[in-house]
């Protein structure tokens, strides 16, 4: 019989669908308050240059992988990530959904149209995965509470990333797989120093 041990905190991030930034601030000062300061881009070792515009850059991109949200966000979108200096347990993770779901509710209803203003995807990072938080059952995907399912987007073996076939087109490309190697560094220097 195997022995319970404790459950080891994860790395809270949030990816974002958006196209007007005035918008994604707002969202980002809400998450903040919820979920403490975010990591700064330096810490990730994504900063080069002082500026702010370098700072937004290096963590947002086109989003051109897929038209599926053009409906109801309309066209033009980006995507960016952010993660949070503060740690969580896995199992937050379902209650973090169910927040962030209310938040781009609130959101749609100050700054519609498009009917959905901003999209915004929480999940976490462990040294061997990065899971995502859904509402949407499928095979893969497990059943948390409350409506969420989690599903592992990707691991984390021999020092690179492996993907499966429902990882996400975008999620496999090399700029998000350079935002995620580098948080994966930074988690692993919390674990460290704690």
């Amino acid at each position: 019989m195997g022995k319970i041990k404790k459950t080891l905190k994860v790395k809270l991030f949030v990816g974002i669908l958006y196209s007007q930034v005035f918008v994604l601030e707002q969202a980002i000062e809400i998450l903040k308050k919820k979920y403490g300061p975010l990591d700064p881009l330096s810490s990730l070792g994504l900063l080069n240059k002082e500026a702010k515009e370098a700072e937004e850059e290096a963590t947002r991109w086109d989003f051109q992988f897929t038209n599926h949200y053009e409906k109801e966000m309309g066209p033009s979108l980006f995507r960016k990530f952010i993660s949070f200096e503060k740690l969580i347990y896995p199992d937050q993770i379902s209650q973090i959904k169910i927040e962030t779901n209310q938040l781009e509710e609130e959101i749609a209803k100050k700054h519609s149209p498009p009917t959905r203003p901003i999209n915004l995807d929480p999940g976490y990072l462990d040294l061997a995965k990065v899971v995502l938080a859904t509402t949407k059952d499928y095979s893969h995907r497990i059943y948390l509470s409350k409506g969420i399912y989690a599903e592992v987007t990707f691991s984390y073996e021999k020092r690179a990333f492996k993907f499966y076939e429902w990882t996400y087109p975008d999620y496999k490309s090399p700029k998000y797989q350079e935002f995620f190697f580098s948080l994966r560094e930074k988690f692993h220097r919390q674990l460290r120093e704690n």
